[in-house]
């Protein structure tokens, strides 16, 4: 989920959501360094729009704690579904 914190009329276009792997050695980029990358983007992008709003760190603070906290309850349930997988 990405959300931007700030309304449509201020924001700009992201240059990073159209973003893909470039292939390495003819190979895709791993799964997991490919989402850090798009992670970090994603909230150097929300900086970069936060940068002259009086409350713009705080913004972005609060979004990616909420993206943690909807990873944290994704988690949470996935292991719960393993734990079922062995009973």
């Amino acid at each position: 989920i990405i959300i931007d914190p700030l309304p449509s009329a201020e924001r700009t276009p992201n240059p990073y959501m159209r973003m893909q792997s470039a292939p390495s050695n003819g190979e895709a980029m791993n799964e997991r360094l490919q989402a850090m990358i798009e992670a970090l983007m994603w909230v150097e992008y929300m900086l970069e729009e936060a940068r002259n709003r009086p409350d713009g760190v705080e913004r972005v603070l609060r979004e990616v704690r909420e993206a943690m906290d909807d990873i944290k309850r994704g988690v949470a349930v996935d292991f719960r579904a393993r734990l079922r997988s062995f009973y």
